[in-house]
Protein backbone atom coordinates (compact mmCIF):
# COMPACT_ATOMS: atom_id res chain seq x y z
CA UNK A 1 0.00 0.00 0.00
CA UNK A 2 1.44 3.16 -0.83
CA UNK A 3 1.96 6.47 1.63
CA UNK A 4 -1.12 8.09 0.25
CA UNK A 5 -3.25 5.36 1.35
CA UNK A 6 -1.93 6.21 5.14
CA UNK A 7 -5.00 8.44 5.97
CA UNK A 8 -7.61 5.27 5.37
CA UNK A 9 -5.76 3.50 7.25
CA UNK A 10 -5.24 5.20 10.41
CA UNK A 11 -9.22 6.28 10.01
CA UNK A 12 -9.64 2.27 9.84
CA UNK A 13 -7.81 1.19 13.16
CA UNK A 14 -9.19 4.62 14.76
CA UNK A 15 -12.84 3.40 13.32
CA UNK A 16 -12.40 -0.44 14.33
CA UNK A 17 -11.28 0.38 18.05
CA UNK A 18 -13.87 2.96 19.00
CA UNK A 19 -16.71 1.14 17.34
CA UNK A 20 -16.22 -2.05 16.51
CA UNK A 21 -17.81 -4.01 13.32
CA UNK A 22 -19.67 -0.89 12.63
CA UNK A 23 -16.77 0.69 12.71
CA UNK A 24 -15.53 -0.88 10.02
CA UNK A 25 -18.56 -1.12 8.58
CA UNK A 26 -18.36 2.96 8.17
CA UNK A 27 -14.81 3.10 6.95
CA UNK A 28 -15.88 0.92 3.87
CA UNK A 29 -18.44 3.39 3.20
CA UNK A 30 -16.01 6.23 3.24
CA UNK A 31 -12.57 4.80 2.10
CA UNK A 32 -12.09 4.56 -1.38
CA UNK A 33 -11.93 1.69 -3.49
CA UNK A 34 -8.97 0.87 -6.16
CA UNK A 35 -11.61 1.81 -9.38
CA UNK A 36 -12.59 4.79 -7.11
CA UNK A 37 -8.86 6.04 -7.00
CA UNK A 38 -8.22 5.49 -10.35
CA UNK A 39 -11.02 7.60 -11.23
CA UNK A 40 -10.09 10.69 -9.18
CA UNK A 41 -6.64 10.47 -10.62
CA UNK A 42 -7.51 10.36 -14.20
CA UNK A 43 -10.49 12.65 -13.94
CA UNK A 44 -7.98 14.65 -12.02
CA UNK A 45 -5.11 14.78 -14.66
CA UNK A 46 -7.91 15.43 -17.50
CA UNK A 47 -8.49 18.67 -16.16
CA UNK A 48 -4.80 19.68 -16.96
CA UNK A 49 -5.16 23.39 -18.37
CA UNK A 50 -3.63 22.31 -21.27
CA UNK A 51 -6.35 20.51 -22.60
CA UNK A 52 -8.76 23.49 -22.27
CA UNK A 53 -11.18 24.13 -25.12
CA UNK A 54 -9.78 20.53 -26.37
CA UNK A 55 -12.30 17.48 -27.27
CA UNK A 56 -11.08 14.82 -25.13
CA UNK A 57 -12.10 11.22 -24.49
CA UNK A 58 -11.07 8.32 -22.68
CA UNK A 59 -11.78 4.91 -22.30
CA UNK A 60 -10.03 2.25 -20.34
CA UNK A 61 -10.63 -1.51 -20.24
CA UNK A 62 -9.40 -4.07 -17.71
CA UNK A 63 -8.78 -7.43 -20.06
CA UNK A 64 -8.30 -9.63 -17.07
CA UNK A 65 -11.30 -8.70 -15.33
CA UNK A 66 -13.22 -7.77 -18.46
CA UNK A 67 -14.51 -4.93 -17.21
CA UNK A 68 -14.68 -0.93 -18.21
CA UNK A 69 -12.59 1.12 -15.17
CA UNK A 70 -13.07 4.52 -16.41
CA UNK A 71 -14.56 6.47 -19.11
CA UNK A 72 -15.22 10.39 -19.96
CA UNK A 73 -16.74 11.01 -23.41
CA UNK A 74 -16.26 7.62 -24.43
CA UNK A 75 -18.75 7.63 -26.98
CA UNK A 76 -18.20 10.51 -28.22
CA UNK A 77 -17.07 10.29 -32.16
CA UNK A 78 -13.43 11.51 -32.65
CA UNK A 79 -11.30 12.32 -35.81
CA UNK A 80 -9.19 9.28 -34.66
CA UNK A 81 -6.01 10.64 -37.56
CA UNK A 82 -3.63 7.21 -37.63
CA UNK A 83 -5.08 5.34 -34.71
CA UNK A 84 -7.32 3.98 -38.00
CA UNK A 85 -4.46 1.98 -38.76
CA UNK A 86 -5.95 -0.12 -35.89
CA UNK A 87 -8.57 -1.01 -37.45
CA UNK A 88 -6.70 -1.75 -40.77
CA UNK A 89 -4.38 -3.97 -39.25
CA UNK A 90 -7.14 -6.11 -37.22
CA UNK A 91 -8.95 -5.98 -40.24
CA UNK A 92 -5.34 -7.42 -42.70
CA UNK A 93 -4.65 -10.08 -40.28
CA UNK A 94 -8.25 -11.21 -40.02
CA UNK A 95 -9.42 -11.50 -43.61
CA UNK A 96 -6.26 -12.14 -45.18
CA UNK A 97 -4.63 -14.34 -42.48
CA UNK A 98 -1.21 -14.23 -41.10
CA UNK A 99 0.20 -16.32 -43.73
CA UNK A 100 -1.11 -14.51 -46.51
CA UNK A 101 1.88 -13.02 -48.85
CA UNK A 102 1.37 -10.85 -52.07
CA UNK A 103 3.21 -11.72 -55.47
CA UNK A 104 4.63 -9.45 -57.85
CA UNK A 105 5.39 -10.78 -61.19
CA UNK A 106 7.32 -10.02 -64.60
CA UNK A 107 4.94 -11.21 -67.56
CA UNK A 108 6.16 -11.59 -71.22
CA UNK A 109 3.62 -10.70 -73.98
CA UNK A 110 6.02 -11.11 -77.22
CA UNK A 111 8.35 -13.96 -78.79
CA UNK A 112 11.14 -16.30 -77.20
CA UNK A 113 13.64 -17.22 -79.62
CA UNK A 114 16.22 -19.13 -77.15
CA UNK A 115 17.52 -15.61 -75.04
CA UNK A 116 16.77 -13.10 -77.35
CA UNK A 117 13.07 -11.92 -76.19
CA UNK A 118 10.98 -9.20 -78.20
CA UNK A 119 7.62 -7.53 -77.00
CA UNK A 120 6.42 -6.23 -73.31
CA UNK A 121 7.78 -7.08 -69.87
CA UNK A 122 5.19 -6.81 -67.55
CA UNK A 123 5.61 -5.70 -63.92
CA UNK A 124 2.36 -6.84 -62.85
CA UNK A 125 1.81 -5.69 -59.01
CA UNK A 126 0.40 -7.89 -56.72
CA UNK A 127 0.06 -5.18 -53.77
CA UNK A 128 3.28 -6.04 -52.21
CA UNK A 129 3.30 -2.63 -49.90
CA UNK A 130 7.19 -3.74 -49.35
CA UNK A 131 8.64 -4.16 -52.72
CA UNK A 132 12.23 -3.10 -52.68
CA UNK A 133 14.83 -2.31 -54.65
CA UNK A 134 16.67 -5.74 -53.71
CA UNK A 135 13.78 -7.41 -55.01
CA UNK A 136 13.71 -5.92 -58.48
CA UNK A 137 17.36 -6.89 -58.70
CA UNK A 138 15.96 -10.26 -57.66
CA UNK A 139 13.41 -10.25 -60.50
CA UNK A 140 15.49 -9.86 -62.71
CA UNK A 141 18.05 -12.37 -61.37
CA UNK A 142 14.96 -14.65 -62.41
CA UNK A 143 14.72 -13.46 -65.68
CA UNK A 144 18.42 -14.68 -66.25
CA UNK A 145 17.80 -17.95 -64.69
CA UNK A 146 15.01 -18.09 -67.28
CA UNK A 147 17.57 -17.72 -70.17
CA UNK A 148 16.79 -13.84 -70.91
CA UNK A 149 20.06 -12.80 -72.68
CA UNK A 150 19.02 -10.18 -74.62
CA UNK A 151 15.32 -7.87 -74.75
CA UNK A 152 13.85 -5.48 -77.20
CA UNK A 153 10.63 -4.55 -76.40
CA UNK A 154 8.65 -2.31 -73.80
CA UNK A 155 8.45 -2.55 -70.19
CA UNK A 156 5.33 -1.39 -68.64
CA UNK A 157 3.51 -1.45 -65.09
CA UNK A 158 0.75 -3.95 -64.70
CA UNK A 159 -1.40 -2.25 -62.19
CA UNK A 160 -4.93 -3.39 -62.86
CA UNK A 161 -5.21 -5.52 -59.41
CA UNK A 162 -6.76 -2.03 -57.78
CA UNK A 163 -9.06 0.81 -59.26
CA UNK A 164 -6.93 3.44 -60.71
CA UNK A 165 -8.09 5.68 -57.63
CA UNK A 166 -5.14 6.86 -55.58
CA UNK A 167 -6.19 8.83 -53.15
CA UNK A 168 -8.54 8.78 -50.31
CA UNK A 169 -11.71 10.65 -49.50
CA UNK A 170 -10.79 13.95 -47.71
CA UNK A 171 -7.39 14.07 -48.33
CA UNK A 172 -5.76 17.25 -48.05
CA UNK A 173 -4.86 18.41 -51.87
CA UNK A 174 -1.37 20.25 -50.66
CA UNK A 175 -0.41 16.13 -49.47
CA UNK A 176 0.70 15.72 -53.25
CA UNK A 177 4.37 14.54 -53.52
CA UNK A 178 4.57 13.57 -49.45
CA UNK A 179 4.06 10.83 -47.13
CA UNK A 180 1.11 12.26 -45.79
CA UNK A 181 -0.33 11.61 -49.21
CA UNK A 182 0.82 9.45 -50.81
CA UNK A 183 -0.49 7.85 -54.20
CA UNK A 184 -2.36 4.16 -53.99
CA UNK A 185 -1.09 1.74 -56.16
CA UNK A 186 -0.75 -2.46 -56.48
CA UNK A 187 3.40 -2.24 -57.21
CA UNK A 188 5.12 0.12 -54.67
CA UNK A 189 8.56 -0.02 -54.98
CA UNK A 190 10.62 1.56 -51.76
CA UNK A 191 7.44 3.00 -50.54
CA UNK A 192 7.36 5.11 -53.55
CA UNK A 193 10.69 6.89 -52.17
CA UNK A 194 12.82 8.23 -54.14
CA UNK A 195 16.32 9.82 -52.48
CA UNK A 196 18.13 12.73 -53.80
CA UNK A 197 21.83 13.33 -52.74
CA UNK A 198 22.31 16.76 -52.64
CA UNK A 199 25.89 18.26 -52.02
CA UNK A 200 27.42 21.91 -51.89
CA UNK A 201 29.36 23.58 -54.66
CA UNK A 202 31.76 26.42 -54.45
CA UNK A 203 30.59 29.59 -52.32
CA UNK A 204 27.58 30.87 -53.97
CA UNK A 205 26.74 28.32 -56.58
CA UNK A 206 24.49 25.82 -57.16
CA UNK A 207 24.29 22.64 -55.00
CA UNK A 208 24.75 19.17 -56.86
CA UNK A 209 21.71 16.45 -56.82
CA UNK A 210 21.54 13.08 -58.65
CA UNK A 211 19.29 10.34 -57.40
CA UNK A 212 20.54 7.77 -55.40
CA UNK A 213 20.81 5.07 -56.72
CA UNK A 214 20.43 6.63 -60.16
CA UNK A 215 17.58 6.82 -61.70
CA UNK A 216 15.95 8.57 -64.82
CA UNK A 217 12.56 8.76 -63.57
CA UNK A 218 11.11 12.35 -63.20
CA UNK A 219 13.01 15.60 -63.46
CA UNK A 220 14.90 17.96 -60.77
CA UNK A 221 14.66 21.72 -60.56
CA UNK A 222 17.40 22.84 -58.27
CA UNK A 223 16.87 25.96 -57.03
CA UNK A 224 19.27 25.24 -53.82
CA UNK A 225 22.47 27.34 -53.42
CA UNK A 226 25.47 26.55 -51.93
CA UNK A 227 25.95 29.56 -48.61
CA UNK A 228 26.67 30.16 -45.39
CA UNK A 229 23.18 31.10 -43.80
CA UNK A 230 19.93 30.71 -44.70
CA UNK A 231 17.05 27.57 -44.18
CA UNK A 232 18.78 24.44 -44.69
CA UNK A 233 17.98 22.37 -47.77
CA UNK A 234 14.86 20.19 -48.96
CA UNK A 235 13.34 18.54 -51.18
CA UNK A 236 9.84 18.03 -52.45
CA UNK A 237 7.91 16.66 -55.20
CA UNK A 238 4.98 18.46 -57.55
CA UNK A 239 3.87 16.83 -60.39
CA UNK A 240 3.88 19.37 -63.54
CA UNK A 241 2.06 18.42 -66.70
CA UNK A 242 1.37 14.65 -65.25
CA UNK A 243 5.25 14.54 -64.71
CA UNK A 244 7.11 14.29 -61.47
CA UNK A 245 9.17 17.18 -60.70
CA UNK A 246 11.54 17.25 -57.71
CA UNK A 247 11.94 20.58 -56.37
CA UNK A 248 15.35 21.15 -54.65
CA UNK A 249 15.65 24.75 -52.36
CA UNK A 250 17.58 26.35 -49.17
CA UNK A 251 21.19 26.19 -49.03
CA UNK A 252 23.89 23.84 -47.77
CA UNK A 253 27.11 25.20 -46.23
CA UNK A 254 30.71 24.89 -48.44
CA UNK A 255 32.18 21.93 -46.87
CA UNK A 256 29.67 20.33 -45.39
CA UNK A 257 28.56 16.96 -45.57
CA UNK A 258 26.57 15.45 -48.53
CA UNK A 259 22.68 15.41 -47.19
CA UNK A 260 19.67 12.84 -48.56
CA UNK A 261 16.48 13.95 -48.65
CA UNK A 262 13.89 11.65 -49.66
CA UNK A 263 10.78 12.63 -52.02
CA UNK A 264 7.47 10.30 -52.64
CA UNK A 265 6.58 9.81 -56.45
CA UNK A 266 2.80 10.93 -57.25
CA UNK A 267 3.05 7.24 -60.14
CA UNK A 268 4.38 4.49 -58.39
CA UNK A 269 3.92 2.58 -61.30
CA UNK A 270 5.82 4.36 -63.58
CA UNK A 271 8.51 4.31 -61.29
CA UNK A 272 8.55 0.88 -60.20
CA UNK A 273 8.67 0.46 -64.46
CA UNK A 274 11.19 2.81 -64.79
CA UNK A 275 13.19 1.33 -62.39
CA UNK A 276 13.17 -2.08 -62.91
CA UNK A 277 14.36 -1.39 -66.84
CA UNK A 278 17.12 0.46 -65.50
CA UNK A 279 17.89 -3.03 -63.58
CA UNK A 280 17.68 -5.48 -66.55
CA UNK A 281 20.26 -2.98 -68.24
CA UNK A 282 22.65 -3.10 -65.40
CA UNK A 283 22.44 -6.82 -65.54
CA UNK A 284 24.25 -7.04 -68.46
CA UNK A 285 21.53 -7.71 -70.79
CA UNK A 286 21.86 -6.50 -74.46
CA UNK A 287 18.59 -4.14 -74.28
CA UNK A 288 16.68 -1.75 -76.51
CA UNK A 289 14.21 -0.88 -73.62
CA UNK A 290 10.99 2.02 -73.67
CA UNK A 291 9.81 2.06 -70.46
CA UNK A 292 5.48 2.50 -71.25
CA UNK A 293 3.00 3.73 -68.97
CA UNK A 294 0.67 1.43 -66.79
CA UNK A 295 -1.86 -1.20 -68.17
CA UNK A 296 -2.56 -4.96 -68.56
CA UNK A 297 -0.43 -7.52 -69.81
CA UNK A 298 -2.77 -9.90 -71.40
CA UNK A 299 -1.89 -12.74 -72.70
CA UNK A 300 1.85 -12.43 -71.16
CA UNK A 301 3.66 -15.72 -69.80
CA UNK A 302 5.24 -15.81 -66.52
CA UNK A 303 8.86 -15.63 -66.67
CA UNK A 304 9.83 -14.25 -63.22
CA UNK A 305 8.03 -13.71 -59.28
CA UNK A 306 8.73 -12.48 -56.09
CA UNK A 307 6.51 -13.60 -53.31
CA UNK A 308 6.19 -10.43 -50.33
CA UNK A 309 6.58 -11.09 -46.31
CA UNK A 310 3.43 -12.40 -44.65
CA UNK A 311 1.01 -9.68 -43.38
CA UNK A 312 2.64 -9.56 -40.02
CA UNK A 313 5.53 -8.21 -41.09
CA UNK A 314 3.37 -5.68 -43.59
CA UNK A 315 1.17 -4.68 -40.12
CA UNK A 316 4.40 -4.18 -38.09
CA UNK A 317 5.79 -1.94 -40.80
CA UNK A 318 1.97 -0.19 -40.83
CA UNK A 319 2.11 0.57 -37.26
CA UNK A 320 5.36 1.09 -35.80
CA UNK A 321 6.18 3.59 -38.33
CA UNK A 322 2.48 4.53 -38.97
CA UNK A 323 3.42 4.29 -42.70
CA UNK A 324 0.07 5.56 -44.33
CA UNK A 325 0.59 4.18 -47.91
CA UNK A 326 0.97 0.35 -45.81
CA UNK A 327 -2.36 0.75 -44.65
CA UNK A 328 -4.00 2.01 -48.09
CA UNK A 329 -2.41 -1.12 -49.92
CA UNK A 330 -3.62 -2.73 -47.25
CA UNK A 331 -7.16 -2.09 -47.24
CA UNK A 332 -7.42 -1.87 -51.40
CA UNK A 333 -5.70 -5.66 -50.95
CA UNK A 334 -8.76 -6.99 -48.49
CA UNK A 335 -10.83 -5.07 -50.98
CA UNK A 336 -9.26 -7.58 -54.14
CA UNK A 337 -9.27 -10.64 -52.22
CA UNK A 338 -12.76 -10.51 -50.16
CA UNK A 339 -14.80 -8.35 -53.02
CA UNK A 340 -13.09 -9.40 -56.22
CA UNK A 341 -10.85 -7.57 -58.51
CA UNK A 342 -10.06 -4.45 -58.69
CA UNK A 343 -9.21 -4.21 -55.19
CA UNK A 344 -10.92 -0.62 -53.98
CA UNK A 345 -11.39 1.00 -50.48
CA UNK A 346 -14.76 0.80 -50.98
CA UNK A 347 -14.54 -3.00 -50.78
CA UNK A 348 -12.21 -3.04 -48.37
CA UNK A 349 -14.22 -0.36 -46.32
CA UNK A 350 -17.08 -3.00 -46.71
CA UNK A 351 -15.04 -5.75 -45.06
CA UNK A 352 -14.03 -3.64 -42.40
CA UNK A 353 -17.51 -2.59 -41.31
CA UNK A 354 -17.85 -6.07 -41.13
CA UNK A 355 -15.23 -6.94 -39.15
CA UNK A 356 -16.56 -4.24 -36.92
CA UNK A 357 -20.09 -5.57 -36.52
CA UNK A 358 -18.93 -8.43 -35.02
CA UNK A 359 -16.58 -6.59 -32.76
CA UNK A 360 -19.94 -4.47 -31.56
CA UNK A 361 -19.69 -1.80 -33.64
CA UNK A 362 -22.92 -0.17 -34.32
CA UNK A 363 -22.99 0.86 -38.07
CA UNK A 364 -24.42 4.53 -37.60
CA UNK A 365 -22.11 5.32 -34.44
CA UNK A 366 -19.02 5.56 -36.74
CA UNK A 367 -17.39 6.40 -39.86
CA UNK A 368 -14.97 4.94 -41.54
CA UNK A 369 -13.57 6.07 -45.03
CA UNK A 370 -9.32 5.09 -45.59
CA UNK A 371 -6.77 2.89 -44.32
CA UNK A 372 -4.61 5.43 -42.83
CA UNK A 373 -6.55 8.04 -40.86
CA UNK A 374 -5.48 10.84 -43.60
CA UNK A 375 -9.29 11.82 -43.74
CA UNK A 376 -10.88 13.87 -41.59
CA UNK A 377 -14.06 11.97 -42.37
CA UNK A 378 -13.15 9.29 -40.35
CA UNK A 379 -15.40 9.67 -36.69
CA UNK A 380 -15.17 6.99 -33.71
CA UNK A 381 -15.01 6.77 -30.35
CA UNK A 382 -12.93 5.70 -27.24
CA UNK A 383 -14.83 2.90 -26.29
CA UNK A 384 -14.80 1.77 -29.99
CA UNK A 385 -11.63 1.48 -30.16
CA UNK A 386 -11.15 0.08 -26.38
CA UNK A 387 -13.99 -2.91 -28.04
CA UNK A 388 -11.38 -3.41 -31.43
CA UNK A 389 -8.24 -3.70 -28.94
CA UNK A 390 -9.71 -6.19 -26.24
CA UNK A 391 -11.76 -8.31 -29.61
CA UNK A 392 -8.16 -8.97 -31.41
CA UNK A 393 -7.04 -9.53 -27.95
CA UNK A 394 -9.02 -12.98 -28.09
CA UNK A 395 -8.11 -14.30 -31.34
CA UNK A 396 -5.65 -17.16 -31.02
CA UNK A 397 -4.33 -16.86 -34.23
CA UNK A 398 -3.63 -12.91 -34.46
CA UNK A 399 -3.61 -11.33 -31.20
CA UNK A 400 -0.03 -11.96 -30.59
CA UNK A 401 1.24 -10.53 -34.38
CA UNK A 402 -1.54 -7.76 -33.58
CA UNK A 403 0.25 -6.20 -30.12
CA UNK A 404 3.75 -7.13 -31.03
CA UNK A 405 3.12 -4.98 -33.86
CA UNK A 406 2.52 -1.71 -32.07
CA UNK A 407 5.03 0.36 -30.92
CA UNK A 408 6.81 -0.42 -27.73
CA UNK A 409 7.10 2.98 -25.15
CA UNK A 410 10.49 4.44 -25.53
CA UNK A 411 11.68 1.71 -27.48
CA UNK A 412 10.98 2.15 -30.76
CA UNK A 413 8.57 3.74 -33.64
CA UNK A 414 6.73 6.29 -33.04
CA UNK A 415 6.49 6.12 -29.25
CA UNK A 416 10.49 5.29 -28.96
CA UNK A 417 10.73 8.99 -27.31
CA UNK A 418 8.01 9.23 -25.64
CA UNK A 419 7.62 8.02 -21.77
CA UNK A 420 11.24 7.59 -20.84
CA UNK A 421 10.85 8.80 -17.63
CA UNK A 422 8.36 6.07 -17.08
CA UNK A 423 9.63 2.39 -14.59
CA UNK A 424 9.45 -0.10 -17.51
CA UNK A 425 8.09 1.98 -20.13
CA UNK A 426 7.94 -1.61 -22.21
CA UNK A 427 4.78 -1.74 -20.35
CA UNK A 428 2.74 0.32 -22.79
CA UNK A 429 2.66 -0.54 -26.55
CA UNK A 430 0.18 1.72 -28.48
CA UNK A 431 -0.54 3.44 -31.42
CA UNK A 432 0.04 6.94 -32.17
CA UNK A 433 -2.49 9.74 -34.11
CA UNK A 434 -1.16 12.85 -34.94
CA UNK A 435 -2.67 15.79 -37.50
CA UNK A 436 -3.46 19.16 -37.33
CA UNK A 437 -5.27 20.29 -34.06
CA UNK A 438 -5.42 15.73 -33.52
CA UNK A 439 -3.37 13.80 -30.97
CA UNK A 440 -4.32 10.28 -30.44
CA UNK A 441 -3.07 7.45 -28.09
CA UNK A 442 -4.56 3.88 -27.74
CA UNK A 443 -3.13 0.37 -27.28
CA UNK A 444 -2.45 -1.57 -24.10
CA UNK A 445 -0.64 -1.32 -20.96
CA UNK A 446 0.11 -3.25 -17.82
CA UNK A 447 -0.12 -1.74 -14.59
CA UNK A 448 2.36 -1.93 -11.65
CA UNK A 449 0.53 -5.27 -9.93
CA UNK A 450 0.48 -6.81 -13.44
CA UNK A 451 -3.02 -5.79 -15.11
CA UNK A 452 -3.89 -6.01 -18.43
CA UNK A 453 -5.85 -3.01 -19.78
CA UNK A 454 -7.13 -1.51 -22.80
CA UNK A 455 -7.49 2.09 -23.30
CA UNK A 456 -7.89 4.82 -25.59
CA UNK A 457 -7.12 8.51 -25.47
CA UNK A 458 -8.27 10.50 -28.11
CA UNK A 459 -7.88 14.49 -28.73
CA UNK A 460 -9.21 16.93 -30.80
CA UNK A 461 -9.63 20.67 -31.24
CA UNK A 462 -5.96 22.33 -29.90
CA UNK A 463 -4.62 24.67 -32.06
CA UNK A 464 -0.51 24.91 -32.06
CA UNK A 465 2.34 22.39 -31.08
CA UNK A 466 0.60 18.65 -30.26
CA UNK A 467 4.01 18.86 -27.80
CA UNK A 468 1.87 19.97 -24.71
CA UNK A 469 -1.23 17.57 -25.73
CA UNK A 470 1.80 14.46 -25.89
CA UNK A 471 3.18 15.43 -22.73
CA UNK A 472 -0.33 15.41 -21.48
CA UNK A 473 -1.30 12.00 -22.65
CA UNK A 474 1.92 10.63 -21.30
CA UNK A 475 1.52 12.17 -18.41
CA UNK A 476 -2.34 10.60 -17.58
CA UNK A 477 -1.35 7.30 -19.00
CA UNK A 478 1.67 7.01 -17.42
CA UNK A 479 -0.75 7.40 -14.31
CA UNK A 480 -2.37 4.54 -15.39
CA UNK A 481 0.11 2.55 -15.87
CA UNK A 482 1.48 2.58 -12.28
CA UNK A 483 -1.84 2.31 -10.42
CA UNK A 484 -2.18 -0.56 -8.72
CA UNK A 485 -5.35 -2.53 -7.15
Amino acid sequence: MTKRHFPYVGAGLALCLLFGTQGCSLLRQIAPNAEERLADTLTQKLGDPRLTGCHVGLSVYSLDRQAWLFGQDADRRFVPASNVKLVTSALALTALGPGYRATTEVRLAGRRQQGVWQGTLGLVGGGDPLLSSADIDALVQGLLANGLQRFTGRVMADDSRFDPIRKGPGWMWDDAGTDDGPPISPIILDLAHLDLLIQPGALGRPVSVRPDPFTGYGTINNQARTATGGEIVAAECRPVGGKDVFHVHGVLPPGCAPVRATVTVTDPALYAATRFAEAIGRAGVGAQITVGGSGTVAGGSLVASHTSAPVPDMVRALQKDSVNLIGEVLLKQVGAVKGGLPGSSAKGIAAAQRLLTTVGWQPETYRLVDGSGLSRYNLVSPRQLVQLLAYMETQPDVAAAYRLALPIAGVDGTLATRFRGLRDSRRITAKTGTMSGISALSGYLETADHERLAFSLLVNGFIGSAAPIRATQDDLISALAEWQR
